[in-house]
Order: C-alpha cells, then sequence, then structure tokens
C-alpha cells in the first residue's frame, strides 16, 4: 500500500476503536437514521486532501452516503463550499466527530512543516519527522508530511533499521550496532534505510566508513554540528532535530545536515479549518 491508502486505513482503525459498539449520543440526537443533507465548508483556507480523512469516515459509518464535492482546485479557499453529503444522518455527524480532529491534526502539522520549509528552503534542508511517532496516528501524520515535501521513514520495525541507544547500548558501540545491521541486511539492503541515532561527535564518526543511511544526532548543538562536520568532511548525511535553532540550522548544509527532524507528535489546533453545516 501506498502512504495514502495506509492513511485512509487508520482513519478506518480509528473510527472502529473510537466508535466501538456505538455513538451513544448521536443514536439518541438521531432516533432513527433520519435522511440528511450536510454542507461541508472551509472556515479557513486548506489543501483538499485533508478531505480524504472525512470521506473515509463516511465511509466506515455508511457506504451509501453519496458524497459530492464542491471544489474544482486542489486548495480550499476560506468561506468555499467543499462537500455535500446525504443520506444516513446519524453516519454522517459519527463521521464528522471522527474525522473533524483528524483534520485539525493535519493542518496543524502543515502549519508548523511550512513554517519550517520558509527558513530552510534556501539552506536546501529537507524536513523529517521525529522516528517515535505515535502508532495512532503515525501514518497520518506522514501523510500529511508527503504532501507538502517532507521526507517520511516507516514506522513498521521492518520497514527501516533504526539503530536506538538502546541497541547501542545492548551490543556494545553503535559502530558494532551499524556493522551488524549492514551484515545482517543483506538483499534487503537497497530497499531499507539504515539510522543510527547518536549521542556525541565521537561516536557518529566511529560510523564514517560504513555504508549507513543517517546518522541521527538528537540534542547536539550548532557547535556539535560543526565539529562533526569538519571531522568527517561532509561525508555522513546527518539528521538534526530542534534543539538547533533555524537561524543556525541553516548554515551547516556544507558540513552533511540533510535533514531538520520536527516533533510532530503533540501538536494541537486550537481554530477549526472545516466547519458542516446540516441543509435538512
Amino acid at each position: 500500500m501506498n502512504l495514502k491508502e495506509q492513511a485512509l486505513e487508520q482513519v478506518g482503525n480509528i473510527y472502529t476503536t473510537v466508535v466501538g459498539d456505538g455513538d451513544i449520543t448521536t443514536e439518541i440526537m438521531f432516533p432513527y437514521p433520519r435522511h440528511t443533507v450536510a454542507e461541508v465548508s472551509a472556515s479557513s483556507g486548506c489543501p483538499d486532501f485533508v478531505l480524504d480523512f472525512l470521506e473515509e469516515a463516511v465511509r466506515c459509518a455508511d457506504k451509501s452516503v453519496q458524497i459530492r464535492h464542491l471544489f474544482e482546485d486542489d486548495f480550499i479557499k476560506a468561506g468555499e463550499k467543499a462537500m455535500r453529503l446525504e443520506g444516513n444522518g446519524r453516519a454522517i455527524l459519527t463521521a464528522w466527530q471522527i474525522a473533524a480532529p483528524l483534520i485539525e491534526s493535519a493542518m496543524v502539522v502543515l502549519t508548523r512543516v511550512g513554517d519550517v520549509q520558509s527558513a530552510l528552503d534556501s539552506a536546501q534542508i529537507g524536513i523529517t519527522h521525529q522516528l517515535s511517532l505515535s502508532p495512532d496516528t503515525d501514518k497520518i501524520v506522514r501523510y500529511t508530511l508527503e504532501q507538502v515535501g517532507g521526507v517520511t521513514f516507516g514506522s513498521r520495525l521492518d520497514e527501516i533499521i533504526h539503530i536506538s541507544q538502546e541497541h547501542v547500548n545492548w551490543v556494545g558501540s553503535a559502530k558494532e550496532a551499524a556493522e551488524k545491521a549492514i551484515a545482517e541486511a543483506g538483499d534487503i539492503r537497497k530497499l531499507i534505510k539504515i539510522i543510527v541515532d547518536v549521542k556525541s561527535v565521537k561516536e557518529a564518526v566511529s560510523l564514517l566508513d560504513l555504508k549507513i543511511d543517517y546518522v541521527f544526532c538528537h540534542g547536539f548543538s550548532a557547535e556539535d554540528i560543526r565539529s562533526l562536520g569538519e571531522t568527517s568532511k561532509g561525508w555522513l548525511q546527518i539528521i538534526i532535530d530542534e534543539s538547533i535553532p533555524l537561524e543556525e540550522a541553516k548554515t551547516l548544509k556544507d558540513l552533511g545536515v540533510r535533514l531538520y527532524a520536527l516533533d510532530l507528535s503533540a501538536l494541537t489546533n486550537k481554530k477549526s479549518t472545516l466547519k458542516i453545516n446540516f441543509t435538512q
């Protein structure tokens, strides 16, 4: 499955988990599946792909609900009508309650990533996510990041070789852990990324002669990265995180910094991007 399909599958899983045996409140408000028409409009501008989450939730609730798009471009302007839903009112309202928070989460990710991209574009440093995304919404976050050109990494343990500090401590050193991973990867090495978490410049330098994809420098300062870059001559592909301010980060490109990792796991949006109006 591609990332969009994975994200929509996750929406379906969330729907099943949250609704459980039934949406009691909506069932009380709608004592029978009343035929309803609802229109969804944009309170603020948003890309069209966020409506995929609502469509999937509606399909989970009742596949017979008719869905009609009311926009033409890939960006929905503030005040513009986006979607018309017709059918089982109970299903539409339940689906809306599941999808709306996911849409808001996607929008706050887009805003956060957009701000950072604006600062780092001139340095040609890409944006990625921390590897510790919540398994409940990781695919939705990654799909959202992908839509704006971010770099995503698989979150399943069979999609990536991510050597954490716990792995390093168990094996003995970052170099030994990386060597073991490369040797064991075999034929799948070309298909899978190897990322090694490092805690010091010395530990990162020990990986210089190994064919790994990235060293993830958690909590490093700009000075640490300069020291690492001078030693490695830019040969290591480095991921840095928000411990380095953006103004400093954009000066580190020539030292091997390729990606800036954002913590996208706990972002919240206080305003509503979309609103729903039941017209019948």
